[in-house]
């Protein structure tokens, strides 16, 4: 009986929110920061690491990444070009392009790219298949996307999104 309630209370912290984070990986070391929010085509698409205040809160379950806070929205990649995926929240996911990826989130152990202070970070990935995430710049704007394949072409820091058990946000 006991190792059945214990059983319980461990998926039930599993399956709470948390604040969602950026962190991110280069030669000269590992940072974090919040995400922002801007408008995008579809939804709303990731900013990174911003010197702003945590304002978003998330959780993964049933292979979706979940928004709970300020919206409750859904994410999804949505294909740019052959190349890679923008990391979009979504309402809805109608009428969204052919090509996107509606699920496969999931959470991962791994410790890669993530600070040694941020022992309460958990890693988001998605299971779309080898690659990474990494900022795109267009139009004015960082938008966070994920590439099909590790293209150190593209520089050499790596994006990650993870899930701050020790901070939340409420609405």
């Amino acid at each position: 009986m006991f190792a059945g309630a214990l059983a319980l209370l461990s998926a039930v912290a599993l399956a709470s929110a948390a604040g969602l984070k950026s962190s991110a990986t280069a030669d000269v070391g590992n940072e974090d920061g919040n995400w922002t929010l801007q408008d995008s085509e579809y939804g709303y698409s990731l900013a990174g690491s911003q010197p702003i205040d945590l304002s978003i809160s998330a959780i993964v379950e049933d292979g979706e990444l979940k928004m709970l806070c300020p919206y409750n929205l859904t994410a999804v990649l949505i294909p740019s070009d052959d190349v890679y995926y923008t990391v979009e929240f979504v309402n809805s996911t109608d009428g969204l392009p052919e090509g996107t990826i509606t699920g496969g989130w999931n959470t991962t152990d791994d410790r890669f790219g993530i600070p040694l202070y941020g022992e309460t970070y958990t890693k988001v990935i998605n299971e779309i298949g080898p690659g990474r995430f990494d900022l795109v710049i267009a139009d004015g704007r960082n938008e966070l996307s994920w590439f099909n394949q590790s293209d150190t072409a593209r520089g050499f820091t790596e994006w990650f999104i993870v899930l701050d058990s020790a901070q939340d946000v409420e609405c």
